[in-house]
């Protein structure tokens, strides 16, 4: 059974992924006022959602995505080297579980349990209705820092395939874990599969100048 749910939410993390791929490689050939504007638009409307209920896990979660897309877009232009992305991506996985432990996403966790999670997992994370309840898959904070990455591996040279697998890897194996154990940060994954590849492909050495 477990195996069964855990291939369930492996095909919508990888369906969400690729939308959400495509959706900032769009805003990515768009102009920074296109963006902005989208951005600026889209969040408007995703805010006014948290003063409404219930809200449908359908618009929250098409408003969330085109919000941290666009935003991911509007920043992730600056993060266009090894060095950036290495830098980018330790600062973010000690954030991430400093928050998960301790601060601001451990709170709203602890808050969430003794509230109706309708009215506020639907609304921080990308969620399904499954068996009748709102399950939480993909936290708005991974969004943003997936979508960095796949806009940064584009600027660096790396292939189609691998702006898109490499970091969506790093999210299913935090997926995996979370199953398992209730919840994990995602970002260290993500951050460790990144610099995997980095590492690997031979963009962290020394470039050899030709005489």
């Amino acid at each position: 059974m477990l195996l069964k749910i855990m291939l369930f939410f492996f095909v919508i993390t990888i369906c969400a992924s690729a939308c959400y791929f495509f959706l900032t490689s769009f805003l990515q050939r768009k102009s920074f006022r296109f963006t902005l504007i989208t951005f600026l638009l889209s969040l408007a409307v995703y805010v006014s959602l948290f003063f409404f209920r219930p809200v449908s896990v359908y618009l929250s979660d098409t408003f969330m995505l085109f919000s941290a897309a666009s935003f991911c877009v509007l920043i992730g232009r600056g993060v266009k080297t090894v060095p950036s992305i290495i830098s980018f991506s330790i600062a973010g996985s000690i954030a991430d579980i400093v928050s998960f432990n301790w601060g601001p996403t451990h709170f709203f966790m602890k808050a969430a349990e003794q509230l109706n999670p309708a009215s506020l997992l639907n609304l921080m994370a990308f969620s399904i209705v499954f068996k009748g309840s709102i399950c939480p898959i993909v936290g708005l904070g991974d969004f943003i820092f997936i979508g960095i990455y796949f806009i940064a591996l584009r600027q660096i040279g790396a292939g189609s395939w691998a702006q898109f697998i490499i970091p969506t890897a790093g999210l299913l194996g935090a997926l995996v874990v979370g199953v398992l154990v209730g919840g994990i940060y995602a970002i260290p994954f993500m951050a460790a599969v990144v610099i995997g590849y980095l590492f690997f492909t031979h963009r962290l050495s020394p470039r050899v100048q030709p005489c």
